[in-house]
């Protein structure tokens, strides 16, 4: 989802210059911030297209998205970027940095959702579990849908436990017809 050529070679570069500089995991905090930002917002992508905009300019809003503390590493990077008018494949790079860093540090995506809000104690009973299932860390983000109608979906990279009402009545229709 996330590959292609240009976001894979810029996304490897950094992770590696990161490594160099011994601020791999804040450049991933700073790559999550940009991501995050770009996928809230869409229209960052077409303001850095506009060519009305100097490099300059370009620099300080990629800057400003990813927050006021950036590293010099990654500072360098933005730089690179707008420098070689790659600024539209910036979300891709990052989210593609994301993938190959947790990749490489075993990390997998957890999303929980349930019906009403559970307290953290429970949340973190659910992803114990799941943690010892797969193996590694678990990032998570935690959602409510009240479509659900009771019990909880975790979804774990490629890999959904579903132990919803709404699941089960699913199931039990299937198995009927």
């Amino acid at each position: 989802m996330n590959k292609g050529l240009i976001p894979t070679r810029y996304a490897k570069a950094l992770l590696e210059y990161a490594q160099k500089n011994n601020v791999q995991d804040i450049v991933y905090q700073e790559v999550l911030q940009i991501a995050e930002v770009c996928q809230a917002e869409k229209r960052v992508n077409s303001v850095l297209m506009n060519p009305v905009l100097s490099k300059q300019e370009k620099t300080q809003i990629i800057g400003a998205i990813a927050g006021k503390n950036v590293s010099a590493v990654f500072n360098r990077f933005i730089e690179v970027i707008v420098e070689n008018e790659r600024e539209s494949f910036l979300q891709r790079i990052c989210l593609r940095y994301i993938d190959i860093y947790r990749e490489k540090h075993n990390i997998h995506f957890g999303r929980l959702t349930t019906a009403v809000k559970i307290d953290p104690q429970t949340e973190n009973r659910i992803f114990d579990m799941i943690k010892s299932i797969i193996g590694g860390t678990v990032e998570t983000v935690s959602t409510i849908s009240t479509e659900l109608l009771g019990g909880f979906i975790v979804d774990v990279d490629s890999n959904r436990w579903d132990a919803s009402l709404a699941g089960q009545l699913r199931r039990i229709k299937m198995d009927l017809s």
